[in-house]
């Protein structure tokens, strides 16, 4: 199974090899100006907004900065996609501050809302006919392939052998490895669960999770308006919904991050056995 680290993909210019022509404009805060690519924008400071063209297809990619950055251009544009590197608890040493803008912020929008699990769904996406659309990648491997040329909303972990369950859990790529070693402590347990990677957090499908058993979120994304969409949407009794407390991160070391705020496997065993 091959693996592909997609911050990585894309600072290495190797993304514009597929989709620069999809786009008349690109407008980052990273030095994609080395490539010399026509209709590229950098912001490095607030007056850099105004050389945007709000009537341009514009792909913004966002390194230090946030979407908060630049959401009034977003609320005046209406074909663009943003990809929103490092984002997560990564933020807390690679952004220039926390995030503000909450999911439903999006959502009013319109904005269709990604975290890719396979290179290939990513371009897939990426290259739509939709143009409203937000990908958030952390700095983790992804599969290069397993969406067959399909679009795919979730996939179940049944191929890691999470196929039965006394919980369901819910999460996204960059909550993988902990979900993986959470189940796995369950299974010491005698507790089994199944396991869904959701790729689009704002279209869930629903018939997908009607009638789990403990149905469980773990999402990096502390938002109640997250929390009443899902609950709102699915109409389960019992869900519950899981996010860092990133109050408690006092490290920009990424290995410690995860212990900070109380969202490694150990701690999701404690809160939920």
């Amino acid at each position: 199974m091959e693996f592909i680290r997609l911050v990585d993909y894309v600072k290495d210019w190797e993304l514009f090899e597929k989709i620069d022509w999809e786009y008349e404009q690109i407008v980052s805060d990273f030095d994609f100006w080395k490539l010399g690519l026509p209709g590229f924008v950098k912001i490095e400071k607030f007056c850099d907004i105004e050389k945007i063209n709000l009537k341009k297809k514009t792909l913004f990619i966002l390194d230090k900065l946030l979407i908060d950055n630049i959401f009034e251009i977003l609320e005046k544009m209406e074909k663009f996609a943003v990809i929103d590197m490092n984002f997560g608890i990564t933020w807390y040493g690679k952004k220039i501050w926390h995030q503000k803008k909450s999911i439903n912020d999006l959502l009013n929008l319109w904005i269709e809302i990604f975290e890719p699990f396979d290179l290939l769904g990513f371009l897939l996406e990426l290259s739509g006919n939709d143009w409203k659309k937000y990908f958030r990648i952390t700095n983790l491997d992804l599969l290069e392939d397993i969406s067959n040329g399909e679009r795919k909303n979730h996939i179940s972990l049944a191929w890691f052998g999470f196929d039965w369950w006394n919980f369901s859990i819910v999460t996204t790529w960059s909550m993988l490895a902990e979900i993986v070693r959470f189940g796995n402590l369950l299974k010491e347990n005698n507790l089994a669960t199944q396991i869904f990677v959701l790729n689009r957090l704002d279209n869930l499908d629903l018939s997908k999770f009607w009638n789990k058993k403990n149905l469980i979120f773990v999402i990096d994304w502390k938002s109640m308006d997250y929390e009443n969409f899902v609950k709102d949407s699915l109409w389960i009794e019992g869900l519950k919904f899981i996010s860092p407390d990133y109050e408690n991160i006092s490290t920009i070391l990424d290995e410690y991050m995860l212990e900070n705020a109380k969202f490694s496997a150990e701690n999701l065993f404690d809160k939920l056995v």
